[in-house]
């Protein structure tokens, strides 16, 4: 990967974030450790500006000292704050009181590698105030320098993407990039080491994001239950089946749960629900966030993975492919809420994007190289369920061929995600 990756490629985000500067008096850009918020902030230096980081400890020091004074620092000018969670409540109140005597957008660009305003009097402190976006590692576009729309394209114009030539990968290479990742470090570091590099990740945030939310001195459970997690990725988040797997009770499982969503370790689909969907199992599917990560967390790798039988590529893949579209869920024009879907009668849809409109479709994810009619048959449950709002549905494998497989349904390689308007 070239050594450019991690200081001038821009992110499909920052567009979002420039726009929101002009109506908020404050930003805040959330996502995991390493995803490349700082790199963000320092792009985004747009006029005069100071960049703090409370990773640093004589920085952090001033902050939770004098937070009002740290807050009116710059008075006038973008106050870029990294790591803002680590200055506690008493920064954030600063910040507000900050904004409600000056109500000029634009003012704080925050970052943040925890989901702190889940704290309900957190969240209040900068309600209506500031915009939220999330900073997700690299999306296979933004590696390859591609302006992906497959996502809103999948649904308010499928005809469309059968127009496309995706990427003629094989189905090594596409093992190559679910193992890789999106962390921008990992990009740098030769195969081999990966695994180093992953187990440090780990062991940082759990031992200090984690240990400074919850104020314990042993973060080994959450560990535990990350690992579960891992072995768990793209299948229903089953309580009990992490707590045996865990060795752990069930209350602290769902503590724990809560805390790894909450540092961006891993996020998870709501089931789709509706009038017309009263048979609908109502649990949510459970991700890592990074497919690297993932197969890190399996002990996977690429030599692992390429066997002819290797059953751990499926979750993998649809891990890798969940995530790649949330990614461009998050810097959509439009709002597009990600789903699961699956019935009593065991039909089940990997994903279901829905626009703001209504208008849905459904994934249904295949680590194979070819694709038959009978891998539509849970698509098209969906399609009889959805009625009109049912856009579109795809089998997405790991072929080269994008077919027409009859009404509203459609095989497509995987990396048609990441095919321009042009390709």
């Amino acid at each position: 990967m070239p050594e450019q990756v991690l200081s001038d490629v821009p992110r499909r985000a920052q567009a979002r974030i420039a726009a929101l500067q002009t109506q908020f008096r404050a930003v805040l850009v959330n996502g995991a450790r390493q995803s490349g918020k700082t790199t963000v902030m320092l792009q985004m230096a747009d006029g005069p500006g100071t960049y703090w980081s409370l990773d640093d400890q004589q920085v952090r020091s001033s902050a939770l000292s004098d937070p009002a004074g740290f807050a009116m620092h710059a008075p006038g000018t973008l106050m870029r704050i990294d790591e803002v969670q680590r200055g506690g409540e008493a920064l954030l109140l600063a910040i507000k009181r900050a904004v409600d005597l000056d109500r000029t957008p634009g003012q704080f660009l925050l970052a943040g590698s925890t989901r702190f305003l889940s704290d309900p009097s957190l969240r209040e402190s900068l309600a209506g105030r500031a915009a939220i976006v999330e900073i997700w590692p690299f999306s296979q576009g933004e590696i390859c320098r591609v302006a992906e729309d497959f996502l809103e394209t999948s649904i308010l114009e499928p005809v469309r993407l059968r127009q496309r030539a995706p990427k003629p990968l094989t189905r090594d290479d596409y093992i190559d990039i679910i193992c890789t990742g999106g962390f921008p470090e990992i990009l740098h570091i030769e195969p081999q080491y990966r695994r180093t590099w992953f187990r440090s990740y780990v062991d940082a945030v759990v031992t200090r994001d984690i240990r400074e939310m919850t104020r314990i001195r042993n973060a080994s459970a959450a560990g535990a239950v990350l690992a579960a997690c891992g072995a768990l990725t793209a299948q229903e988040l089953v309580t009990t089946t992490i707590s045996q797997r865990a060795q752990l009770p069930r209350e602290t499982v769902d503590r724990y749960v809560s805390l790894l969503e909450n540092t961006f370790l891993i996020h998870q689909l709501r089931p789709l629900s509706g009038n017309a969907l009263n048979r609908a199992v109502k649990r949510t599917k459970v991700h890592i966030v990074d497919s690297g990560l993932a197969a890190y967390l399996q002990g996977q790798t690429v030599s692992s993975l390429r066997r002819r039988n290797a059953s751990e590529l499926g979750p993998l893949t649809e891990t890798f492919m969940v995530n790649e579209l949330a990614k461009q869920a998050s810097w959509a024009e439009d709002d597009i809420d990600l789903y699961h879907y699956r019935d009593h009668d065991q039909a089940e849809v990997d994903l279901v994007a829905q626009h703001q409109s209504g208008a849905s479709v459904g994934f249904e994810v295949k680590a194979a190289l070819s694709v038959n009619e009978a891998d539509f048959k849970h698509l098209k449950k969906l399609q009889t369920a959805l009625g009109d709002q049912f856009s579109h549905g795809y089998v997405v494998y790991l072929g080269t061929q994008i077919l027409p497989f009859g009404p509203r349904l459609s095989a497509i390689p995987l990396s048609t995600l990441w095919s321009s308007a042009g390709s």
